[in-house]
């Protein structure tokens, strides 16, 4: 992955927006925002519920520009709508109450407290343990909201796959956020400290007036990186195909132990020996263990002499052989070659995965049409659509701007209401004057 690319090249842009005026205008709107619940807490006599409901909406201004950075390709000049953040913002308090549920408990309960206390007197690891569930407290923000941004469904947020899916071989990057976030806010800090100092020497009344805006910005700076930042990252958990992407080549496949029929290691090439003829593929079928490269062979040699039924017999035992064994897209073609005539028990990511391992291998007409199944089977689902608009840009940039238009013309007519379509509609224009 080239470096521009990277979490770490992209890392660099969220971190300047977070120091430009930007933070100055999100920090004063979501202050007065704060402020205001707050007031209305206290007019209406319900100054206790005031700490939740300050959470909600600072949750929703951390939601918000995480979701803006996740969709900044795709949205294009267009803000972030209510209905897209809402859920993140309720995903994410919904883990943090998840992780702060013992400490809310023992402050409803002060004979836990007491029995707590106890405890400690009595064994010196009770206060280890208080020590790192604090500590845990503190480094979990930027985690949950990852988890938050990044889940389809509210489920997600509790699904070990999910959290695997999240942060799986991606530790540079999670401590790339801490260093960041702890090392820009700091950095602003002392910047700003000398300049507040000066001022001191002037003026009272000048510190008074440049200290809330150090502190508006400080504020409206820290939602907008650790939003922007967990937002940047869970790109990457978003878009990234449920299963590992594969080159095209056939792999080699280990014969199972109840096997006695040797390894075909040079599938590739045996298979092209045979000219695709029926007799010597099924020879190689006969002779050696079970290899996806031959019977994608096989079941297309069917499918083409008219022996549909033979081909798709073929194909339920190659696509599941071929997903185990990493031949991505020899699955992806079997399943779009035979999805048709029978029901292979695939699940919808597990086609948007097939799909996007075709658009990176640039079998982009297949690819189209497996984005075009899955958005067909569930209009919302944004990250068949994204796949659908990546591989629409990468037929204009091969030159074929039609098969890129009606593309285009299929996810404006199937997702009218989804917040990606002022993105296809500008793409679209600028398509339709290449044709």
């Amino acid at each position: 992955m080239a470096h521009e690319d990277s979490f770490g090249g992209r890392a660099g842009d969220v971190v300047a927006r977070a120091v430009s005026p930007a933070a100055l205008v999100t920090g004063m709107v979501a202050g007065f925002s704060v402020a205001a619940v707050v007031w209305i807490c206290f007019q209406a006599g319900i100054e206790h519920l005031a700490p939740g409901l300050t959470s909600i909406v600072i949750a929703g201004f951390i939601a918000r520009a995480a979701v803006d950075r996740r969709d900044a390709r795709w949205r294009g000049a267009r803000g972030v709508p209510f209905a897209d953040y809402a859920p993140v913002a309720l995903q994410y308090l919904l883990l943090n109450v998840i992780l702060l549920l013992p400490m809310l408990l023992v402050g409803w309960q002060p004979d836990l407290m007491r029995a707590l206390i106890s405890l400690h007197e009595e064994s010196g690891p009770a206060l280890t343990l208080l020590l790192f569930y604090v500590l845990v407290i503190f480094i979990a923000p930027p985690l949950l909201l990852i988890v938050a941004v990044s889940a389809r469904e509210t489920t997600q947020i509790i699904s070990p796959s999910h959290w695997s899916r999240c942060f799986s071989n991606r530790g540079t990057d999670v401590f790339l956020i801490y260093v960041l976030y702890v090392g820009s806010l700091f950095a602003a800090v002392a910047l700003c400290l000398p300049l507040l100092v000066l001022l001191a020497t002037f003026t009272a009344k000048t510190l008074l007036f440049t200290l809330p805006l150090t502190v508006v910005f400080a504020a409206g700076a820290a939602v907008l990186l650790l939003g922007g930042l967990c937002g940047e990252y869970a790109r990457g958990a978003v878009d990234a195909p449920v299963v590992e992407r594969q080159a095209p080549s056939p792999v080699v496949v280990l014969p199972p132990l109840t096997s006695r029929k040797p390894p075909l290691l040079d599938a590739g090439k045996r298979v092209a020996e045979t000219k695709h003829e029926i007799a010597a593929l099924e020879a190689l079928r006969e002779e050696y263990a079970p290899n996806p490269a031959v019977l994608h062979a096989l079941s297309f040699a069917y499918a083409r002499d008219g022996r549909h039924d033979d081909a798709i017999a073929i194909a339920r035992e190659g696509i599941p052989l071929a997903m185990r064994s990493g031949g991505v897209i020899l699955a992806a073609e079997m399943f779009d070659r035979f999805r048709a005539d029978a029901d292979f028990g695939i699940q919808r990511e597990q086609v948007v995965a097939f799909a996007d391992a075709l658009r990176n291998s640039k079998r982009l007409a297949t690819s189209a049409r497996l984005y075009v199944f899955a958005v067909e089977s569930q209009p919302t689902d944004m990250r068949a659509a994204k796949g659908a608009i990546a591989t629409a840009e990468e037929f204009v940039s091969t030159g074929d701007a039609k098969s890129a238009l009606e593309l285009y013309d299929f996810l404006l007519e199937r997702c009218a209401t989804s917040p990606l379509m002022e993105f296809v509609r500008e793409r679209r224009a600028d398509a339709s004057r290449r044709v």
